[in-house]
């Protein structure tokens, strides 16, 4: 009987090629990072929900955030910024914005700065979409108002609703 010599030529040798598990490897980690980067945006957004959008930075939080449900966030903030000016902050950065009947912004944008009849009064309602990743959305619901007299003439009550 012959036995075969420790240097027998290479071609003889069975097994993978040594290069095979390497590409795997390569494929493997390219795919893995293809699916991070659409899902890992959804899940900062999940653990780091984005923060109420704010027109002005000495905004007073009134009433901190308010959770009526997974998902379902309300604060009310207080500005001396003007209801109208507001109302086109949030027009531009959350969407489209429905006026009050009784509100006169679209003729005078400082309009909204006192109180009514001592009392304060709707200007707006505001509403947008916005879209994290492929899988979720945050919805926010902007109310405005004018004419209060204390914390602020405008006070902002914002909504956050998150959903898949």
């Amino acid at each position: 009987m012959s036995e075969p010599s420790p240097a027998a030529p290479l071609e003889d040798r069975k097994g993978l090629p040594v290069w095979l598990p390497l590409v795997t490897l390569g494929v493997v980690f390219l795919v893995a990072v293809l699916v991070g980067a659409r899902v890992c945006p959804v899940l900062s957004a999940l653990v780091f929900p984005p923060d109420p959008p704010l027109p002005v930075e000495d905004a007073v939080l009134l009433k901190p955030a308010e959770s009526a449900g997974a998902g379902h966030d309300e604060w009310l903030y207080g500005m001396s910024l003007p209801a109208c000016q507001a109302v086109t902050f949030y027009q531009e950065r959350v969407g489209g914005c429905e006026y009050d009947l009784d509100s006169a912004c679209k003729m005078n944008p400082n309009w909204g700065t006192q109180p009514r009849d001592g009392s304060s009064y709707p200007v707006a309602v505001c509403q947008g979409t916005t879209s994290i990743g492929p899988f979720y959305r945050v919805t926010w619901t902007v109310r405005i108002g004018g004419g209060y007299t204390q914390g602020g003439t405008t006070h902002v009550r914002i909504t956050r609703e998150v959903a898949n």
